[in-house]
């Protein structure tokens, strides 16, 4: 399973929403497969995008000139 995640930061700042999904992709963890697509959507470009591991992908909006960019990549 696919979760893509439109999301203003990166993940790595613990608040309320990011509690709830990695609460949320645990328990989907038990009993299915599951990769987590954040797309970050902030007004200047990531420079570093840090990794957090296997099941998970960041993605900068700005790397995608249109949505048939990014939808290919969810293809995958």
């Amino acid at each position: 399973m696919k979760i893509l995640i439109s999301w203003h930061r990166i993940p790595d700042v613990e608040v309320h929403t990011t509690i709830r999904i990695k609460n949320i992709v645990e328990e989907l963890k038990k009993s299915t497969n599951v990769e987590i697509i954040w797309l970050i959507c902030m007004p200047e470009p990531l420079i570093d995008i840090p990794n957090f591991g296997k099941d998970v992908k960041i993605l900068d909006i700005h790397n995608y000139e249109n949505e048939g960019g990014f939808l290919r990549i969810l293809g995958r």
